[in-house]
């Protein structure tokens, strides 16, 4: 057995069995996760009475970043929920019975999921590998589960 076979099964406790969530259950969940948060914003824009900045009826994807409350939903959304100890899923998630975990299989704190959205911000720029990569890794991590040290499994496995 190679020395690199020997760390990467003490490091991801590979002889664990895991079931990893692959992409497409991982897509149908952020679809309703989608769903859900753009309820909230419509919800939080009407509340507040804000304001478009976009002059035009095209939508950018920058617009994202010009209203700083979207980016504290989403990531107090996912940041939240994926780190309570009881569900460790968004709502999405929940539905298709995933959860998120480190890499031995333990629930993650509220910082860890901090650090796993905001990486899914760099994993969306440049556009979009970071989460293709799910499709193809052997432990169906995007590029936010490796910078964060994370899994996406089944609920039950």
């Amino acid at each position: 057995m190679k020395l690199n076979d020997i760390f990467l099964n003490m490091y991801f406790n590979l002889n664990k069995p895991k079931v990893h969530a692959g992409f497409l259950l991982r897509l149908i969940a952020f679809m309703i996760d989608f769903v859900i948060i753009s309820i909230l914003n419509v919800v939080i824009i009407t509340i507040f009475n804000v304001e478009y900045a976009v002059e035009s009826e095209v939508w950018y994807p920058i617009y994202f970043f010009s209203h700083p409350y979207y980016i504290i939903i989403n990531w107090l959304y996912f940041a939240i929920l994926e780190s309570n100890p009881y569900y460790q899923a968004t709502i999405g998630k929940s539905i298709l019975k995933l959860k998120v975990v480190d890499i031995n299989g333990n629930k993650i704190s509220f910082g860890k999921a901090s650090g796993r959205f905001f990486a899914k911000i760099i994993s969306g720029l440049i556009l979009g590998i970071g989460f293709i990569m799910i499709a193809f890794t052997k432990n169906k991590q995007g590029l936010h589960d490796l910078s964060a040290g994370t899994f996406v499994k089944t609920k039950y496995s």
